[in-house]
C-alpha cells in the first residue's frame, strides 16, 4: 500500500483589516459630507451680495 502525503496548503493573501477599511470609509463619507455643507455655507452667505451687486431684486424686474 503506497503511502498518501498530505495535500499542501494554499495559502492565500490575507485581507484587509474590516474595522481600518469601515474606518477609512467614514471618514470619506465625513469629509465629503463636510465639504457640502461649507459649500452650501459659503454660497448662500454670498447671494443676497451677488444678487444685488448684479441689480436683480425679488420681483425680478429691474
Amino acid at each position: 500500500m503506497a503511502e498518501s502525503t498530505p495535500p499542501t496548503a494554499v495559502r492565500t493573501p490575507a485581507a484587509p483589516a474590516a474595522p481600518a477599511r469601515a474606518t477609512l470609509i467614514l471618514a470619506i463619507i465625513w469629509v465629503s459630507y463636510f465639504m457640502v455643507i461649507l459649500d452650501n455655507s459659503i454660497v448662500f452667505t454670498g447671494l443676497p451680495q451677488i444678487r444685488s451687486a448684479m441689480g436683480f431684486f425679488e420681483t425680478g424686474h429691474a
